[in-house]
């Protein structure tokens, strides 16, 4: 072992990643990982999620030495030279983050991560549902179009889809909805407060009484339905598509109430610890720290845990908004006010070259194109496809992008 940390050199180290195969991936000709990888998907399976990163659940497998390590166990070989003096005492010698594809053809759960103290709590008290330790905030950008769920909409915007509603009203209660609008007042604060006291509202009911909760969706679905097609919002055809497959799931209503997201390719939207959401339909490149803790709360099969999802809910409920489009640029940084990662975005027309530097370990994943990294006096091409390590013994080194290339390079802060 102790010879293998000495050959560890200052290089790019190619990564295999895993795929994950949930139901919601997209299938065939719509799938983009097959694509992205170049092989041809087996008929009728999902592709859901390329991970690629140092998870013990799915980590990614480094080429070293004529053989293959998994990546989690090959930053235990040199941490502080893969990842950096500081980030290897941060982060206990664990690579922070962890970089994904995500291709969803129909709705992820609706869902919410805890933060470091709350993780930390649902791990020791159910470590079966919730198997790490870790925050799970991330970031999602667009590969071509994401529709989504994040966060609630604005107050006013909040209460007046309520009111809008008599099934929503009567699964609420109409004293409360009442009460709500007299304590309503211009404090921000307030109006959090308001705004989670009505969600824990719907979501007990729909625990304590279920067959409330199927009479006031019915009673929401004759309401849409009793509205011409021009007249309905988006998030009502939403409601109505996905009634059809989940029945009186509670979290049809947080299709009315959450705030509702359109992202074109480049754009993207900051989750942080307790923001409600839901992905329902898009590919994306999601970066998040390393963790696979979830609290779901509808739209899925899986484990439901409400009352979780209640105690981790964010404070700040104010709607979640887009981070600039990186079409202007060439090169864009996503700022995300979080210690595990930077992400940056790479999108050349014509062939460019960049000198980068590499202070803590970072990983390129290559979308489109090709990149030349030159490295002392070796070439290395990475293709469409292709994932780098570049430990943080690697100080600098170039980057020739073709022409109508797509990358990501994910850093440590």
């Amino acid at each position: 072992m102790k010879s293998e940390q000495q050959t560890i050199q200052a290089r790019p180290y190619i990564l295999k990643n895993k795929i994950q195969n949930y139901e919601w991936g997209a299938r065939g000709k719509d799938a983009v990982i097959p694509s992205l990888l170049g092989f041809e998907p087996e008929e009728g399976k999902p592709y859901a999620e390329l991970w690629i990163g140092a998870h013990p659940k799915a980590s990614s497998v480094v080429e070293f030495n004529e053989t293959e390590i998994p990546l989690n166990e090959f930053v235990k070989q040199d941490p502080e030279g893969i990842l950096g003096i500081e980030a290897a005492k941060k982060f206990a010698n664990k690579l922070p983050f962890l970089l994904k594809v995500l291709s969803a053809a129909e709705a992820l759960s609706i869902q919410a991560h805890p933060d470091l103290e709350k993780a930390a709590i649902l791990h020791k008290k159910d470590p079966k549902n919730y198997p790490d330790d870790n925050h799970k905030p991330e970031i999602a950008i667009a590969l071509d179009s994401l529709t989504a769920l994040a966060g609630f909409k604005p107050f006013d915007e909040f209460l007046d889809t309520i009111k809008k509603y008599k099934g929503l009203c009567d699964l609420i209660g109409f004293s409360k909805i009442t009460e709500a609008e007299k304590q309503a007042n211009d404090s921000e604060v307030e109006k959090s407060s308001i705004v989670k006291s009505l969600y824990e509202s719907i979501m007990k009911a729909s625990v304590s009484d279920p067959k409330k909760l199927q009479k006031a969706i019915e009673e929401i679905k004759s309401e849409i339905l009793n509205r011409s097609i021009k007249e309905r919002q988006k998030e009502e055809i939403i409601f109505l598509e996905l009634e059809k497959k989940y029945g009186s799931d509670v979290g049809l209503i947080s299709v009315l109430i959450f705030n509702l997201l359109e992202l074109n390719e480049g754009e993207a939207i900051f989750l942080n610890a307790g923001i409600p959401h839901a992905y329902l339909k898009g590919n994306i490149v999601e970066c998040m720290a390393n963790s696979d803790n979830v609290v779901r709360a509808g739209l899925t099969p899986k484990f439901k845990d409400i009352d979780s999802l209640l105690y981790i809910l964010s404070d700040d409920i104010r709607p979640v908004e887009k981070m600039a489009s990186s079409e202007k640029s060439s090169e864009t940084k996503y700022n995300v006010p979080i210690g595990e990662f930077d992400i940056t975005r790479f999108k050349f027309s014509k062939a460019e070259k960049r000198v980068l530097s590499n202070d803590s370990a970072s990983i390129i994943l290559v979308m489109k194109g090709e990149i030349s990294l030159s490295f002392g006096e070796e070439v290395m091409v990475i293709k469409k496809g292709d994932t780098v390590l570049l430990p943080a013994m690697l100080k600098e080194f170039s980057a020739d992008f073709s022409i109508n290339s797509l990358a990501f390079k994910v850093s440590i802060p």
